[in-house]
């Protein structure tokens, strides 16, 4: 039971984001900037998606637990916070 809520919650989270993140960052950045910012985005996404596996694989190793990778790599994520509430839309070029 918990796999399908899990299934139900997590597929379109993730699905949504995958779909919606060009259409947010033309929004709030321009058309014209948007394959820049996609590449400098997808270039921390990709970094992250290599490092912080090979890091909650070495705390676990260390602590036999996942508890300090969640809660680093949860501190590491919420420093992006106070960015996203400083973002505004790209003024209309005409």
């Amino acid at each position: 039971m918990t796999f399908v809520l899990f299934l139900v919650l997590f597929g379109p989270a993730y699905g949504g984001t995958i779909i919606l993140r060009p259409a947010i960052l033309a929004e709030l950045f321009g058309r014209r900037s948007i394959g820049s910012v996609q590449g400098v985005s997808m270039g921390f996404i990709s970094l992250t998606g290599v490092v912080a596996p090979v890091f909650a694989g070495w705390i676990y190793d260390v602590s036999q637990s996942y508890r300090l990778a969640f809660v680093v790599l949860a501190g590491v994520t919420s420093l992006a916070l106070p960015s996203l509430f400083a973002l505004t839309r790209a003024r209309a070029r005409l």
